[in-house]
Order: C-alpha cells, then sequence, then structure tokens
C-alpha cells in the first residue's frame, strides 16, 4: 500500500538518508526501482484539499508504492531531489506546476536519478513541451509505461533552467505577474494592484542598448527584451519558439530590434496563440550559448525566477538529465485523434531552418 511518511528536516535527510522522514531504499518500487514522490500542494489556480488522495489513489491503481514528500514555502523541492538522488533513489516524480517541476529538475541534474512528471499547474508548459498528459490516471501511466530519454538544460550564469531565460522588460514583468497570480488565488485587490503596477512598468520602461556575443558575432541592438528558449512553451503559454526542441542540444535566441510598444505587445499576443507575426526585426537564431550583456544593467530571469541583472552567460547543458516520457504508441491510446497532428509537428520542427538577418 502507498507509505506516506513525516517528513525531516532536509538538513536530517542528507546526513541521515535512511532514518526518519528520509529517502528510504525500500521505497517505491517498480521493477526494482527506488521511488520518491514530491508533491506541491498548493499547484494550480485553487488549492486542492484532495490533491493527496488523489494521487495516491491514481499511483495506488497502478501497483506504485510511494515515499510522499511535501514541499513548502522553505523547500520548493530542489533540495528534496537533491537527497533523493544522492540516497540512491532511481525516479524522482514530481505533482505540481511548472516552477515545481524546474525545481526537483534542477535538484537531479547530471544525477542517475530520472524525473517523472504528474502536472498539477494552471499552465503546464513543461509537460505540454513534452508531450505528457495533464489526466492524472494518464500521466501516472507514463511513469510506468513511457521512454526514459535524456533532454538538455539551459544554465544561466550558474543557475540552470528548463523553459526560458528573458532578458530586460518582461523579467522586470515577472514579480508583478506573481503577485497577480497569488493575489487571484488569495487576495483580489493585491492582484488588482499587481496589474496596475504591471501596467505601469510596461509603458516606462524604455528601449536599451544591448550587446550579443555567440557563434563568432556580435551585435548590437535597442530592445525591450532578448529571450533564450530551451522549450517551446513558457509563462502564459507564449510560445516565442515553436520549434525548439529539448533535446536537440541547441538554444532558441528570439528578439526584436528597435520594436515599438505596439509591435511588442502584438508579437507576444500572437505567440500566446502559438504564431509569429512576420516583423522585418524578428530574430530567430539557434546556438548553443549567448553572452548578453547591455550598457545599463537590466533584470533577468530564468523560469520566472529573478537570478540578478546583465551581464549574463546563457549555454545549454546537453543530456543533462533523464525524464519519462510517453512514447508515440502510448499518446496514440491516449488520444488517437490527435498523435498524427503532434507527429507531424515534430517533424517540420526537425527541418525547420533558423532565419537570420
Amino acid at each position: 500500500m502507498t507509505r506516506v511518511s513525516a517528513i525531516a528536516p532536509l538538513s536530517t535527510q542528507l546526513s541521515n538518508p535512511q532514518g526518519g522522514g528520509g529517502f528510504r531504499r525500500r521505497g517505491l518500487k517498480i521493477l526494482g526501482m527506488n521511488i520518491v514522490l514530491i508533491v506541491n500542494p498548493t499547484s494550480g489556480p485553487d488549492n486542492n484539499a484532495q490533491l493527496l488522495p488523489s494521487l495516491i489513489a491514481a499511483l495506488k491503481k497502478q501497483g506504485i508504492d510511494a515515499e510522499i514528500c511535501i514541499t513548502n514555502p522553505e523547500e520548493d523541492g530542489q533540495g528534496l531531489a537533491a537527497a533523493a538522488a544522492k540516497a540512491g533513489a532511481d525516479l524522482v516524480i514530481v505533482a505540481g506546476g511548472d516552477g515545481t517541476i524546474e525545481a526537483v529538475a534542477r535538484g537531479l541534474v547530471h544525477t542517475q536519478t530520472a524525473l517523472g512528471i504528474i502536472p498539477q499547474g494552471t499552465r503546464n508548459n513543461i509537460a505540454a513541451s513534452l508531450n505528457i498528459p495533464t489526466d492524472l490516471d494518464q500521466a501516472v501511466q507514463v511513469l510506468k509505461a513511457g521512454d526514459r530519454r535524456l533532454f538538455d538544460m539551459g544554465k544561466a550564469n550558474h543557475h540552470y533552467f528548463m523553459e526560458v531565460v528573458g532578458i530586460g522588460l518582461e523579467a522586470t514583468l515577472f514579480p508583478h505577474g506573481d503577485s497577480v497570480k497569488e493575489g487571484m488565488k488569495s487576495n483580489l485587490w493585491t492582484a488588482i494592484k499587481s496589474f496596475c503596477l504591471a501596467i505601469k512598468t510596461f509603458f516606462q520602461f524604455k528601449h536599451h542598448g544591448l550587446v550579443l556575443r555567440f557563434d563568432g558575432r556580435k551585435i548590437y541592438l535597442r530592445t525591450l527584451q532578448v529571450n533564450v528558449c530551451n522549450s517551446s512553451r513558457y509563462g502564459v503559454e507564449f510560445s516565442l519558439a515553436p520549434h525548439a526542441q529539448m533535446d536537440d542540444g541547441k538554444l532558441d535566441l528570439i528578439y526584436m530590434d528597435k520594436p515599438s510598444k505596439w509591435e511588442h505587445l502584438r508579437q507576444f499576443f500572437a505567440a500566446m496563440r502559438g504564431k509569429h507575426l512576420p516583423h522585418a526585426r524578428l530574430r530567430l537564431y539557434q546556438t548553443t550559448a549567448v553572452e548578453v550583456s547591455s550598457y545599463r544593467p537590466l533584470d533577468v530571469h530564468a523560469d520566472g525566477e529573478c537570478i540578478g541583472t546583465t551581464p549574463v552567460m546563457v549555454e545549454i547543458v546537453p543530456q543533462a538529465i533523464a525524464i519519462c516520457v510517453p512514447p508515440p504508441t502510448l499518446l496514440e491510446a491516449f488520444a488517437p485523434e490527435i498523435v498524427l497532428e503532434t507527429t507531424s509537428e515534430s517533424a517540420d520542427a526537425g527541418q525547420a531552418t533558423q532565419a537570420s538577418p
């Protein structure tokens, strides 16, 4: 049966992985593997009191018995994941939104422990990029019958990321976006004030001079922001780099030179619909590393987390983490009417050529 243990402080788990609420090697077993489940009970648009019982029931249905760890405001999952890997876990399953998945992934980079994903967030961009279903029972089936494939992570200075690095306007706006999101859950007035502050910030933000260095190039530009993507979706379902793949050993670099605020808004609203508007100054490159500097320090975020200001070096870390993903046969069993479309999109992405000025 499913086993839920009390969680000891992280320092106790690291120093004594066999005791207390640590990661016991006799934990969940699938084909002889030791598995840990990390749960964020606050993921999603509303707090779901039935999340943990639902997870336990879905795992039990597939014959999975889990050592369960709960995140909290002081522990976002990265330390729990790192401790699980150190204790010898073969698989760490994370149930939460994109932020929790990213934190757990950072704890597993360059370890022998694979990552399993049960999407429970508001947007579930990582799951969409990896074709992992948001249906709970189907996501658990992927853990048992899916493939384990190696995927890339990005690194901005010393910070690992899965989705995107944003430099400039977007990074300055992200804290306001987080306040709006949290306010919608608990305090509508806070959400309204944060939204108004975001609008004010947008209109006050000016173009900045930046320098990009990559692949022997040195590009000077004036812009509102630069994005470096590892995945095809992020944020409010933005798709700035629709052909980006998390296993191609490349990052997608996107920017517009001297855009007006109106042009910037049009591009981002189009990106929310998965489209790119034709624009003479829109640039998209693929590279393995890019250095971004600016004449005045600009805010930098990685997967929505502020990591400081420019200059920043962003690089790909190939095959950094193993993730459980559904093979085409499993996708067809879940949704036979969309598997052909998914396969076609993957083929198109592999053949896409990147534009250059």
